[in-house]
């Protein structure tokens, strides 16, 4: 009997925009059968090399959420898997700027003055 192949690669839930995201998916046949990966769903901007498994992509800012990405893995006698999920891209926190949001506050406590007035945009 056939048994359709079987994904044993996890991939990275989340990724940073203008970083680069690899995942390679790695798939085994439990019949020893020689197996062919093809992308059936990519995110803009990314690439998938079939022969090695290998997922390259670097976000871009306006891909930020969820991304969608399948694949689809079968072997030589028709069995056929389907590897889905969702990467989801966040901002780089690196790339943050502080902003002056007004006049500083200073406090006074046990002798030592803190300055407050920064915040993240």
């Amino acid at each position: 009997m056939n048994m359709p192949p079987r994904v044993i690669s996890q991939p990275k839930p989340v990724a940073l925009n203008n970083f680069e995201y690899n995942y390679r998916v790695v798939a085994e046949d439990l019949n020893r059968d020689a197996i062919r990966y093809k992308a059936t769903k990519l995110p803009r901007f990314s690439d998938f090399d079939p022969r090695t498994g290998l997922f390259k992509w670097r976000p871009r800012n306006l891909q930020k959420g969820p991304n969608d990405v399948a694949f689809e893995i079968t072997d030589t006698h028709g069995g056929v898997t389907i590897h889905e999920f969702q990467v989801h891209v966040f901002e780089d926190p690196s790339q943050r700027r502080f902003l002056f949001t007004g006049w500083p506050l200073l406090l006074a406590f046990a002798g030592m003055i803190f300055v407050l007035g920064l915040a993240l945009s």
